[in-house]
């Protein structure tokens, strides 16, 4: 007995683990959990492997050149893999359809090259909210292309176990996607942000609980077939205003915004981002379970990461985005 688990063992050592997105935010995050979590073989994807981002990686990670749209790369990068994740960039391009036809072109190649686990980071369908279609027919095009994308890998892969991975509103948006309180030259000195989500909680995540979770979730075949979500809490406007003020000792409030008044911001992607969050509100109950707390705990096996506590490991830049915003 001793000698087959020896055996075993030795097999699920020698798995090939392929990450695509190995520069970005959550590819990185999975491929460094899963060094942590004891994988021996990490191969990480990227279109320029000479990149600062890529050199700054662990030496331990394969780097490899793959670009999604290039099939003979796809094969060669998935060459001898047992388990993929796979993550898209909506934001790169704004362009839904063709992170359908990405994930479609990933998988395919995945069951031709026999990768016996894919998980794929995904999101909800919007279809069913009272909102503007955006672009292409689709509500939400960040959310809705995944949505289709994952409704292909259902329906049409069999010979590939799949993991349909739904994450949460990264806790980074509020320092890298301009969403910080801004004081706006208000004389009352209170810094506000916004989001069109009334007084309901909205899942929030630290990357680094995201990590855990994609690389734990990769690293379990039990997985397969299953829809298996990560968020580190659950925070209403004002919970989130609350921390904001105690960590950077300034006056802040949330402004509950309506879908209209934040699609109309002006930035790019602010009408795909509103009908997001509508989502978010009208659906709260079904989002939120989803992404349950103590089920995420014990995914990624460990405590996870308070928004409050995010906020102080991040003051800095935290700090600057404000100021940034002002």
């Amino acid at each position: 007995m001793n000698a087959i688990k020896k055996i075993f063992k030795k097999s699920e050592d020698d798995r090939l683990y392929v990450v695509f997105g190995v520069t970005g935010a959550q590819g990185g995050a999975v491929a460094a959990s899963l060094l942590a979590k004891g994988a021996k073989r990490v191969r990480g994807l990227t279109r320029n492997p000479t990149s600062d981002k890529a050199k700054a990686l662990d030496k331990r990670i394969e780097v490899v050149k793959c670009d999604m749209d290039n099939e003979e790369e796809i094969k060669q990068a998935l060459d001898g893999a047992y388990g993929v994740f796979l993550v898209t960039n909506f934001w790169e391009h704004f362009d839904a359809n063709k992170e359908v036809e990405q994930v479609k072109r990933v998988a395919k190649i995945a069951e031709e090259r026999g990768v016996k686990h894919l998980v794929f980071s995904t999101l909800e369908d919007t279809s069913a909210i009272d909102a503007p279609v955006v672009k292409d027919g689709f509500k939400t095009p960040h959310f809705d292309g995944k949505a289709l994308a994952t409704k292909y890998l259902q329906e049409n892969v069999k010979g590939l176990g799949v993991t349909q991975f739904y994450t949460s509103f990264y806790y980074e948006n509020f320092i890298y996607f301009g969403m910080a309180p801004k004081l706006n030259g208000a004389e009352d000195g209170v810094y506000r942000f916004g989001m069109p989500i009334g007084s309901k909680p909205l899942p929030m995540m630290a990357i680094e609980d995201c990590g855990k979770a994609g690389a734990a979730a990769l690293m379990d075949d039990s997985t397969i077939g299953k829809s298996v979500g990560i968020a580190s809490c659950h925070m209403t406007g004002e919970e989130m205003a609350k921390a904001f003020a105690e960590v950077t000792d300034k006056k802040v409030e949330f402004l509950p915004m309506t879908r209209d008044q934040y699609a109309g911001l002006g930035f790019p992607g602010c009408e795909d981002l509103a009908n997001m969050f509508k989502f978010k509100h009208d659906y709260n109950e079904t989002f939120c379970a989803l992404r349950d707390l103590k089920k995420s705990k014990k995914l990624t096996g460990s405590e996870l990461k308070s928004f409050k506590s995010w906020l102080q490991d991040n003051l800095d830049a935290l700090q600057k985005a404000m100021q940034d915003a002002e």
